[in-house]
């Protein structure tokens, strides 16, 4: 056994995080853009197409799923810079 902490060498994208809530709560991207008020093109770009979260989105995506706009973006920020740590993508 080590005493070494675990470390994970790989990232999950936001927008996989995002699609996995969507998911769980059958919201279709176009049914969560009328009610978070973030457009269908762009929830589909995050989930698509790597597309980056900011502030203002996060705000959204809290006050609709319930996850405070603090942690996406300490998903996002962790995610980008795993991506510039050259760690892969799952």
């Amino acid at each position: 056994m080590t005493d070494k902490p675990w470390k994970c060498n790989w990232v999950v994208a936001t927008g996989d995080f995002l699609s996995e809530e969507l998911e769980a709560r059958e919201l279709s991207i176009e049914g969560f853009a009328t009610i978070s008020g973030v457009s269908a093109d762009v929830i589909d770009d995050i989930i698509h197409k790597d597309f980056p979260i900011n502030e203002e989105i996060a705000v959204k995506l809290g006050a609709v799923l319930g996850i405070k706009a603090e942690l996406w973006m300490k998903l996002e920020q962790a995610y980008r810079k795993g991506l510039a740590e050259g760690k892969p993508k799952v």
